[in-house]
């Protein structure tokens, strides 16, 4: 996954990479176009020389050269004007220095003359650098000036989003108590937090009447049931009915159980769903297994299984222990519940890992679906369907892993903490 970045850093990454490329650009772009210039008004300065010594010549008056600015030369044949850069040796500079040179040629009063016109050309690079320097240092200077006002107004202006934003995060359900955002000058923001309250407001109040059903049909559903189960037991220890009364009554009996079971694990999934499990301790897995197997001797004793439970060290998970107790009561009374007479079931507990197996003929149809609500491999089965989906809902609700593999006759559900 890749690595995630603050909003505001973020911002400031990419202000400084946009601003480098245009102060780079900038450069280039001025280095070019002023060197354009500067060799512009040379240019122009040669030939503005080479115009007035012409007319100095053609008024017939004596000049003379100054190496090495400029030469008058005569000579005998014409050639096509040209400007150029040369190297020429600088005797007070005692080195070779850079000139623009500019060769005309004009006939004046009859004689030819070849004139040259120079100009020193390092001087306009010394100052074409110190320029580029200065503009450098000047756009440097507002740009970092301007970086730093504007992560300053960003980080006022951004404060209150990430103030609420951790109010949201610190935001329960369960407690009831309407959000709390701090108030912003930027109209997106006030928007933003009147559609946060009022989308908390509408969930809090779904929640609480949710909460409150789940309550009111535990108890409304469950208590109407247990009268019944409670009739029909009077009713069968009566030995006045004939043997069909009584398979009606048994069957009546049966179902009502069903019933009941279907009815509270249905709410038991709500109640995980609606996060209503907090209360959370240290729970010791080795010993609750232990019990676990305990209550299942008289099952385990009639189907003559042979069950095996290794434990390399003490396991504790912090976890509400009623949810825990659910947890790996359904995974082993689910091998229990499905292994043949005289078949073998092996629990291991090992670090953050509790893996069961137990022997089977082939593995689970669609056992993608093996945790899905109300999911029988066997539709003439008498289970509900809820147990496994009890189970994924629990890893779920505490980030646990739960998988499921077959391999070698064996069925084998895996918990990794």
């Amino acid at each position: 996954m890749a690595t995630k970045t603050k909003l505001l850093q973020k911002i400031s990454q990419k202000q400084l990479q946009f601003g480098l490329i245009i102060v780079l650009l900038s450069l280039v772009i001025l280095f070019f176009l002023t060197r354009y210039y500067i060799k512009a008004e040379a240019e122009e300065s040669l030939y503005s020389t080479a115009y007035r010594i012409e007319k100095t010549i053609e008024t017939n008056q004596n000049i003379s050269s100054l190496r090495p600015l400029y030469e008058v030369l005569e000579v005998k044949d014409l050639h096509q004007q040209t400007i150029k850069d040369t190297l020429i040796y600088d005797e007070q500079q005692k080195e070779f220095e850079v000139f623009r040179e500019l060769n005309t040629y004009k006939a004046i009063n009859g004689k030819k003359y070849h004139i040259i016109t120079r100009t020193l050309f390092a001087d306009f690079d010394e100052t074409l650098i110190s320029i580029l320097i200065s503009f450098a240092f000047i756009i440097s200077f507002v740009y970092i000036a301007q970086y730093i006002y504007n992560k300053s107004i960003n980080k006022k202006l951004w404060t209150p989003f990430f103030k609420n934003l951790e109010a949201i995060k610190a935001f329960s359900l369960q407690s009831n108590q309407p959000i709390e955002l701090q108030q912003s000058e930027v109209l997106e923001f006030t928007e933003l937090n009147q559609h946060i309250k009022n989308l908390t407001e509408k969930v809090t109040s779904d929640y609480q009447n949710l909460k409150q059903f789940t309550e009111d049909l535990s108890h409304e559903v469950q208590t109407p049931l247990s009268i019944i189960q409670a009739k029909i037991e009077n009713l069968t220890d009566n030995n006045n009915f004939d043997d069909n009364t009584h398979l009606v009554l048994n069957d009546i009996q049966k179902n009502t159980k069903r019933l009941s079971k279907l009815n509270q694990g249905l709410i038991l999934l709500t109640k995980i769903e609606n996060l209503q499990f907090k209360n959370t301790e240290i729970i010791e897995i080795n010993s609750l297994i232990e019990s676990i197997l305990y209550n299942f001797e008289d099952i385990t004793s009639i189907k003559h299984l042979n069950i095996d439970f290794l434990c390399f060290q003490k396991v504790n998970i912090e976890m509400d222990r009623v949810l825990a107790d659910i947890l790996f009561s359904n995974l082993i009374g689910n091998a229990i519940k499905y292994t043949d007479s005289k078949g073998k079931i092996s629990l291991v507990l090992k670090d953050t890992r509790f893996t069961i197996q137990n022997s089977g003929n082939s593995a689970i149809k669609n056992h993608n679906q093996l945790f899905q609500r109300f999911y029988k491999a066997d539709k003439n089965s008498q289970s509900l369907g809820l147990g496994l989906a009890i189970v994924k809902k629990i890893c779920d609700y505490y980030g646990f892993e739960v998988h499921y593999s077959f391999k070698d006759s064996l069925h084998q559900f895996s918990v990794t903490f």
